[in-house]
């Protein structure tokens, strides 16, 4: 069979005759671009800063609560908590299974609600569960780390399907990757260094506020993510869903022709 190539002839396109099957297909003179070029174009800034902004709670948020945590359990607070890598274990198991519940629901109820709900609630909560987990004992510490975790699973579960969408098809993992990655490596890079200072310097409910911060910079990024232009039609840019269809119909309606 013929390989179906959504973006074909898109990029790096140059001046000659293809023959495909016995189809001549010629003169496809165009300047040559890359999906790099065409992601950085204004009209993708809107998108580029969605994707900048938006991911920065998922890389803070699980560096602090399932990196940092343990040591802060273990090693920072005035009562260590006895087995703090064990219950750091069980917060990260119950999160990847609340993410993937978050991902269904997420399918029923829209990924925006349950993005912002996650956002709000652990940017309003996480200094409380820090405060909860520096008493020193271990059955509050299990509540809290894993409280904080479902919650941010709310907001980590939709992203990833979320994210992609605000982009142009052509463009779409480019562009993503690219604010996706530079978000992680602000946010989750210096996240740690930062909470211990701010507990050294102001107490257990201090690093609580880098999750706010960043719940914050999430909300903002979905704001501008409404800013993003509209296609020829005025409709919002290609879903996953209808691409994969659409692109499911085109590669059929090949295979009837051939």
């Amino acid at each position: 069979g013929v390989e179906h190539n959504p973006n074909e002839g898109e990029f790096n396109r140059q001046d000659e005759d293809v023959n495909i099957d016995n189809i001549q297909v010629g003169d496809m003179s165009t300047e040559q671009s890359s999906p790099l070029k065409e992601s950085l174009r204004r009209e993708n800034w809107a998108a580029l800063l969605t994707a900048l902004l938006t991911p920065m709670l998922g890389g803070a948020g699980y560096y602090l609560t399932f990196v940092w945590m343990a040591i802060f359990m273990s090693s920072l607070i005035d009562s260590p908590i006895d087995g703090a890598f064990w219950v750091n274990l069980i917060a990260n198991i119950v999160s990847m299974v609340a993410v993937v519940g978050a991902g269904w629901l997420s399918d029923i109820y829209g990924h925006d609600k349950l993005m912002v709900t996650g956002a709000i609630s652990t940017g309003l909560l996480a200094p409380i569960f820090l405060w909860i987990i520096s008493w020193g004992r271990t059955l509050e510490a299990v509540f809290a780390q894993n409280a904080l975790g479902v919650l941010f699973a709310l907001f980590c579960g939709p992203l990833l399907a979320w994210l992609p969408m605000k982009f142009p098809p052509k463009v779409r993992l480019t562009s993503a990757a690219l604010g996706y990655n530079l978000a992680i490596c602000i946010s989750a890079g210096f996240s740690p260094a930062v909470a211990t200072v701010l507990f050294r310097d102001f107490g257990p409910v201090a690093p609580g506020l880098i999750y706010t911060f960043f719940a914050i910079m999430a909300l903002i990024g979905m704001f501008v993510s409404t800013k993003i232009p509209l296609d020829e039609g005025g409709k919002a840019q290609t879903s996953l869903q209808e691409e994969t269809t659409d692109s499911m119909g085109d590669l059929t309606a090949r295979l009837v022709l051939a």
